[in-house]
């Protein structure tokens, strides 16, 4: 997260570019950059440490099961999307104002729910399952989880995002430990987050 912070590669590309961050493009380019240097960190720094694939939850476990899991949740995340978008203070948009977001929202999704389901469960849950029940080892990253989103700018009530946002945290951490497998709790945050990014987009114009 210090690198992502730190490094300008974001600021660099779009500056190359000439592409503004406060526009859709803008921030889901900066969001890709930040998920790229995020996971490949991770991936490198796991490397060195000797863990394979499996210990991140990136392959094996049930992921069949998983992957249904997350399809299924990752639809009905989708058609709730506009209505939970509403609740977070979005300004009302077309249908085609939407597609037109579209393609940035879904850059903005994958990216972010992969970086962060790597980022906290994807390392800690195995490791803190060794020393601590199975709850306990996902309420210890559940917490630090939605407590890293206090700074949020895309909702016009914080603490109502971050009430709804524990319980979704416990889920997705329940999911994984269920099916040892990264790609339910992935597609089902990815869901969740469209609403979000539709918030962000749509105050762009304000």
């Amino acid at each position: 997260m210090a690198l992502d912070m730190y490094l300008p590669t974001s600021a660099w590309i779009l500056n190359l570019t000439g592409i503004q961050i406060e526009t859709p493009l803008g921030i889901a380019i900066d969001k890709l950059d930040s998920s790229l240097i995020i996971v490949l960190s991770i991936l490198i720094w796991s490397k060195i440490l000797g863990k394979n694939c499996s210990d991140l939850f990136l392959c094996g476990g049930a992921w069949r099961k998983s992957l249904l899991i997350g399809i299924i949740a990752f639809a009905i995340s989708a058609s709730g999307a506009y209505f939970i978008a509403m609740l977070f203070g979005a300004s009302p948009y077309s249908f085609l104002t939407f597609l037109g977001w579209l393609p940035f929202i879904l850059i903005f999704i994958i990216g972010n729910a992969f970086n962060e389901e790597l980022l906290f469960r994807g390392q800690f849950l195995r490791a803190n399952e060794e020393v601590m029940p199975k709850f306990l080892a996902n309420l210890a990253i559940a917490i630090p989880f939605v407590l890293h989103h206090t700074g949020i700018a895309y909702t016009n009530d914080v603490l109502m995002f971050l009430v709804f946002l524990f319980p979704l945290a416990l889920a997705w951490g329940g999911i994984m430990q269920k099916t040892n497998s990264i790609w339910g709790s992935f597609l089902f945050h990815a869901g969740m987050d469209i609403p979000v990014v539709i918030a962000l987009f749509s105050s762009l114009s304000q």
